[in-house]
């Protein structure tokens, strides 16, 4: 794409927050080029906070943004719908502090975007170009960026639970194949390490949407015999919030 887009017309959606329980209404409506995606507090008086780096302020379970003290939680499945399907501009309306977890993945944003239509401006798109390989490792996790002609991941990861074990995924992310290999990948989720989990962090109060795999079958059930069910892909899963 050469030209900065933006959504054809306003949709909307209601949902539940993952983390904090919270009922939500979820706005997205056109911006003008140049704009970003830019969150709306509108139970804050539209209080703005722009999808930029310079907020991020918890990767912990969650990618949220925070700008003044004002929170936005779990972003990561709508913005990674939103950079990949191309969408540059928008104005996204939230009055909770809390985006809705939906099903648990990227589809249900994947399927507002092709509800609301893509609709081009005439001002041509800045790109971030890599001149040089940057990694960083801590504590047995790395990620490396190099320098490319496309955007292209290659996710490894080695989980020690027989229900994730080793996985491996090299993907070109373009549109298509964000929507038909990525975006349908839920938050997953061990009923046992939730439990006893007790860090406001890494709560989950809202555990109906997304694959909990119950005590019993913790350690027991291999990854395949839940295919059947849609169990996720944890790579492609990763990949995801990666992007997000």
């Amino acid at each position: 794409m050469r030209f900065e887009t933006t959504l054809h017309r306003p949709v909307e959606v209601s949902g539940v927050g993952l983390h904090h329980g919270v009922p939500v209404n979820l706005r997205v409506t056109p911006a003008p080029p140049s704009t970003g995606l830019v969150f709306i507090r509108t139970d804050l008086d539209r209080f703005a906070i722009p999808a930029s780096w310079r907020h991020v302020a918890r990767v912990s379970y969650a990618t949220s943004l925070m700008r003044q003290g004002v929170l936005i939680s779990t972003t990561e499945h709508l913005l990674s719908t939103f950079y990949s399907l191309g969408i540059d501009n928008a104005y996204i309306e939230i009055d909770n502090l809390e985006v809705p977890i939906l099903d648990g993945s990227g589809q249900p944003f994947v399927e507002l975007v092709l509800q609301a239509g893509i609709r081009d401006h005439r001002r041509q798109r800045r790109y971030l170009r890599i001149n040089r390989p940057v990694s960083i490792e801590d504590h047995g996790k790395r990620i490396t960026i190099l320098p490319a002609e496309t955007f292209r991941l290659t996710c490894d990861i080695d989980f020690p639970h027989p229900m994730i074990d080793k996985q491996a995924i090299e993907l070109e992310v373009t549109p298509e194949r964000y929507a038909s290999q990525i975006a349908a990948n839920k938050t997953l989720g061990l009923f046992g390490s939730m439990v006893r989990s007790t860090a406001p962090e890494r709560s989950l109060r809202n555990r109906t949407l997304v694959h909990v795999v119950p005590p019993s079958l913790e350690r027991k059930t291999p990854r395949s015999a839940f295919a059947p069910y849609g169990w996720p892909s944890a790579e492609t899963y990763t990949m995801s919030g990666l992007v997000g």
